[in-house]
């Protein structure tokens, strides 16, 4: 009987060329290099902007009472600020924490405001004007006048997207964006390399889903094809457990390169073999696509807007379905809808005419900003985070609980400026995140400002915006060596303007901060 031998070098060749069929695994190039390893549940991240700002602080943030404890920072600096339990009050049927975060007590109801933070008081100290610096890229700033040109960045959803903390295997997609663009990506992002380049926004909610949506096996259809890593392993166990042939011949050196590397593969076989999520039975195929064009919601004016609730609500159930089906981890929402039509009547429109209006002192204005984003927070981000609390994930808990959700504006409590720039988030990133707070970073020292909130002007000081993009990282378990540059990361090069024109005391030592996690929000 004649045997037909398989040389090792064959063999190698043939599981080299079964890998070229799989997702590529930066692993397999290093397999001795230590990496950072994956959660034990998926976290998702999800960040929405909305445009203007301009929203006061009295009608953005609870009664400073809330806030009814003391801690202090920065050492000699003595930077103290303010915390407090978040505890709405009942007016009627809705849950008010302020004029802006309101709901109804049915959705925004207890146990979800104890899974949320309200931060108030982190600063961008120099002009912003109009951009996507709410996510850390600060190249295409308009009308930078107290800043040098800085070169575009990667924004921090990118970061995320693109780290094999989030994603240990290839994903059906990477990120999802949604609405106006506020996000940059290398123009080679495996390499991080090549510059940079805006990520495109998605045209139809519809195709967005059948892009991540995986349906599960159906239980009636024909088997599944056999994989080929199942003959590669075959192929592995014949050829090491003979005791002559082929395998007799394996060097030392050999044996512990090809273990190693069928190492990998049994993990990448246990990972295939894993299946969609139980959960993921339950997500219905939309029928309705954002990009029809009918009306989707009626404004003010009793006339059709293309954008408006309903426009990112059909979103929001495609995100739903990406994390219930992992088909993708991370989104950004970006906003610039006036979510509003009574301001045709202002001169200017609604950015000079209302957002200006309201930094100039102008009530009726600063009215209408809390109006629209209370809109956009009960209809778009109170949808989506009582949508995904209600959505069950692994071991008992939902996919908010493993989840970061936040939402910011373009400004802060004066259109064009980032003093203060407000952060409302959601979900404790599989634990990561303390729960349930209302923070006010700002310092209790008084300094003169510039900048007009209220009416009036002059300000207090908060801690650095840097600050929570460093927190959302280390709760995302991204190493800093993907990230960190000195102690600013996402701070654009070159000298920068004063805090908001105004000189502070102590914003060096603020800046010198910037690496540090914010205080109270992770778990330790």
């Amino acid at each position: 009987m004649t045997v037909r031998r398989m040389g090792r070098r064959m063999f190698l060749l043939g599981a080299g060329g079964a890998a070229l069929a799989m997702p590529f695994l930066p692993s397999l190039l290093e397999p001795r290099a230590a990496r950072a390893a994956p959660s034990e549940r998926p976290k998702r991240f999800v960040a929405m902007t909305t445009g203007h700002g301009g929203v006061w602080g009295e009608f953005m943030w609870p009664a400073d009472s809330m806030a009814d404890q003391g801690m202090s920072v920065l050492g000699s600096n003595a930077h103290n600020f303010r915390h407090g339990t978040l505890t709405p009050r009942v007016e009627g049927s809705e849950h008010v924490l302020s004029d802006v975060i309101r709901g109804p007590a049915s959705r925004l109801s207890a146990g979800l405001i104890a899974k949320m933070n309200l931060l108030r008081g982190l600063d961008i100290p120099w002009y912003c004007a109009h951009g996507a610096h709410s996510l850390g890229n600060y190249g295409p700033m308009m009308l930078a006048e107290s800043a040098p040109s800085v070169p575009d960045q990667a924004t921090l959803d990118q970061v995320l997207a693109w780290s094999p903390c989030t994603y240990p295997t290839t994903p059906r997609r990477r990120s999802m964006h949604i609405g106006h663009n506020v996000s940059t990506v290398w123009v080679n992002p495996s390499t991080r390399s090549g510059g940079f380049q805006p990520v495109a926004s998605s045209q139809s909610s519809l195709g967005l889903f059948n892009e991540v949506y995986v349906a599960p096996p159906d239980p009636m259809g024909p088997p599944p094809r056999p994989r080929v890593t199942n003959r590669v392993m075959e192929s592995y166990r014949r050829l090491t457990s003979g005791a002559h042939g082929p395998g007799s011949r394996l060097g030392r050196a050999d044996r512990e390169r090809l273990e190693a590397y069928m190492d990998h593969i049994t993990s990448l076989e246990a990972s295939l073999g894993a299946g969609v999520a139980a959960s993921c039975a339950d997500v219905t195929v939309p029928l309705a696509d954002a990009r029809d064009p009918w009306p989707v919601w009626t404004d003010r004016r009793n006339e059709p807007a293309w954008y408006g609730p309903n426009y990112y609500q059909l979103y929001n159930d495609v995100l739903i379905a990406a994390f219930m089906c992992d088909g993708s981890r991370v989104a950004t929402i970006g906003s610039p809808d006036d979510w509003d039509g009574s301001y045709d009547s202002w001169v200017g429109g609604y950015h000079n005419g209302v957002a200006h209006e309201a930094g100039n002192g102008n009530t009726e204005a600063a009215g209408l900003l809390v109006g629209t984003n209370r809109t956009f927070f009960q209809m778009v981000y109170l949808d989506l985070i009582a949508k995904m609390d209600a959505a069950p994930d692994e071991e008992g808990t939902t996919l908010l609980d493993n989840a970061l959700v936040w939402w910011t504006h373009e400004s802060g409590p004066q259109t064009h400026l980032n003093d203060s720039q407000p952060v409302i988030m959601a979900g404790s990133a599989g634990g990561a995140f303390n729960t349930g707070m209302y923070v006010d970073y700002r310092t209790d020292r008084a300094f003169p400002r510039t900048v007009r909130e209220g009416g009036g002007t002059g300000r207090r000081p908060g801690l650095h915006y840097y600050q929570w993009f460093t927190t959302v990282l280390d709760a995302f378990g991204i190493p800093r060596a993907e990230w960190q540059e000195g102690t600013q990361p996402f701070s654009p090069s070159g000298p920068v303007a004063t805090w908001l024109e105004v000189a502070h005391p102590y914003q060096d030592a603020i800046l010198n901060y910037c690496d540090v996690p914010l205080p109270l929000l992770l778990n330790a």
